[in-house]
């Protein structure tokens, strides 16, 4: 894909961050645990009335829809739903802040994004550490658009192991929170850390970032977590990831 135009630049200084912007549009993807309705219509017996009551009662102790994305499928309003996680969050996201979208251009650099984090969790843990786990998982397509700061550009890429640490997120914590007080950015644009490619990752910021309301396409995968790498398999398609 060619490198989407720049307008001129424009500074911003916000939380100790330069915040720069350009226009991008992306058709990114994003790996999911496979998608809830599944599992829900299993509780209720395949009874789709039990499951909308279910899924109702569900909803009810969830955080509140935020402003803005009552119209949007589920699949892309739930991480603005949801606080980020301690200790650390996510990337660009501080522990306790709303979180944000994080997608992928390419298929297979989304694949090693949420495979590296399966792989850490389940070899983290003592009791499944030894097993082959087999999960199902969802890849789905968005359609995104509007100003981005790229952490490939200038002045950026000046100091590209700021934006890269595998662990410390403390810098990329500083653009996220940058690119939110300033109000006009959309996306985060940024070299994968977790694919052997450097794919480029795509952090949606706001909402109003979507071109659609819901997914562009999905596809169903499983992914088998072995003990020093994972495997995505659909079909005849297979795709491994080496982490250890």
């Amino acid at each position: 894909m060619a490198r989407p135009a720049c307008l001129p630049w424009v500074f911003i200084l916000t939380a100790s961050a330069v915040v720069s912007n350009s226009s991008a549009a992306f058709k990114a993807w994003r790996s999911v645990e496979t998608q809830r309705e599944v599992a829900a219509l299993a509780l209720v017996d395949n009874d789709p009335d039990e499951q909308a009551l279910l899924e109702a009662l569900l909803d009810e102790h969830k955080p509140p829809v935020p402003p803005g994305a009552q119209k949007l499928h589920y699949l892309l309003s739930t991480p603005f739903r949801y606080p980020a996680s301690p200790p650390n969050g996510t990337r660009f996201v501080r522990p306790g802040a709303l979180g944000m979208l994080y997608a992928a251009e390419d298929k297979a650099t989304a694949m090693a994004e949420s495979g590296y984090w399966q792989f850490r969790f389940i070899n983290a843990s003592a009791g499944l550490r030894d097993t082959h786990i087999t999960l199902q998982r969802t890849l789905f397509q968005v359609d995104v658009a509007g100003n981005a700061v790229d952490l490939r550009l200038p002045p950026f890429d000046a100091a590209p192991e700021r934006w890269t640490q595998p662990d410390d997120y403390s810098a990329t914590h500083d653009i996220g929170t940058g690119a939110r007080e300033n109000g006009d950015v959309d996306l985060i644009l940024y070299s994968s850390v977790r694919d052997p490619a450097h794919g480029l990752c795509i952090a949606v910021v706001q909402m109003r970032a979507f071109k659609r309301n819901k997914p562009l396409a999905s596809e169903e995968w499983h992914l088998t977590i072995l003990a020093d790498h994972v495997l995505f398999r659909r079909g005849r398609e297979t795709v491994s990831f080496r982490f250890a």
